[in-house]
């Protein structure tokens, strides 16, 4: 990790009332696992909250799927019922 990744991290420990050399000490610690570290003390995120792929990637997927359905379910009420698309109804 960057010495200024490192130094980011004292410094927002720091500005929590905490003494510098705790800070660049917690700041080393943190550093293992450097992602968590940020998103936890940059974001207030948890890691395990972040979206998940397969979710993000399915909504979309399911919204398209109903919509397409119902466009087709459209069309094939107009077809059967009012004639609309028929060959019979060519000029």
């Amino acid at each position: 990790m960057p010495a200024a990744e490192l130094d980011e991290l004292a410094a927002i420990h720091e500005a929590k009332a905490v003494s510098p050399q705790t800070a660049a000490q917690v700041g080393a610690e943190l550093t293992a696992d450097a992602l968590a570290a940020h998103v936890d003390v940059e974001l207030w995120l948890a890691p395990d909250d972040l979206a998940n792929h397969l979710q993000a990637e399915g909504a979309p997927r399911a919204s398209f799927t109903v919509g397409s359905l119902l466009l087709l379910l459209a069309i094939w009420f107009a077809t059967r019922h009012f004639g609309f698309l028929s060959p019979s109804s060519a000029c």
